[in-house]
């Protein structure tokens, strides 16, 4: 009888947590599988995995402190990276012709691209480093801490494995108009999501400057 450690388990489950949420990684996962093929998900996904095995490394080291005070003084900056990325995606998705992926699947060049691209977005979206800090504290209480994040990065790659097997099986039945409907629909929410961004990224600044502004006028009225 196989023997599944604790740690092991409670890791897989945060991974799985983490993971599951559909946002600009989810989407980029579906659309990428659709277009190209499993092969090509698969590589987004564990893309994701990596900076989620990352976040995970840190909060086992003890590191989530010093690394949550690095992504809170610098996140209006990585907030704004992460809306270049996500609008760097979405125009391309509007301007790449639908059907232009084969069955196959793309070049190994092309899977390290994914890979890559995966990588960026996920570690230049403060979101992402927040959502596992909510679930991460479970993963550095264990007592096998080396154990818990081996069963992290393992529910997380298992969740991307899940998603791209059943976006693949549909993936014959879509055709190019559906594809290229699919494109625009994928292209439209990242471009909501780099706006509502910037908006974030933004925010305290704008805030700053109206309370500045506020303090000259009251000054000038004394």
């Amino acid at each position: 009888m196989t023997f599944i450690p604790p740690s092991f388990g409670s890791g897989f489950a945060v991974g799985i947590a983490v993971a599951a949420p559909i946002g600009p990684m989810g989407l980029l996962c579906i659309q990428r599988t659709l277009a190209t093929g499993m092969r090509a998900g698969l590589a987004t996904g564990l893309g994701a995995s990596t900076v989620h095995g990352l976040y995970g490394a840190a909060a086992v080291l003890g590191l989530v402190a010093t690394l949550k005070a690095s992504v809170e003084a610098g996140a209006w900056a990585l907030q704004l990276a992460s809306a270049g990325l996500l609008a760097f995606f979405a125009v391309r998705l509007l301007t790449r012709r639908a059907g232009q992926g084969t069955a196959e699947g793309p070049a190994t060049g092309r899977l390290s691209t994914h890979y890559r691209s995966a990588v960026a977005v996920g570690l230049t979206n403060p979101l992402t480093f927040l959502l596992l800090l909510a679930a991460v504290p479970a993963l550095a209480e264990q007592g096998d801490g080396y154990t818990a994040l081996a069963g992290l990065v393992c529910g997380s790659a298992a969740w991307w494995v899940t998603l791209t097997s059943v976006v693949s099986l549909v993936r014959g039945r879509v055709g190019i108009r559906m594809m290229r409907g699919i494109n625009v629909a994928c292209a439209a929410c990242l471009l909501f999501l780099a706006v509502g961004t910037v908006r974030t990224a933004l925010g305290p600044a704008q805030g700053t400057a109206h309370a500045a502004t506020t303090e000259r006028v009251a000054a000038a009225g004394e």
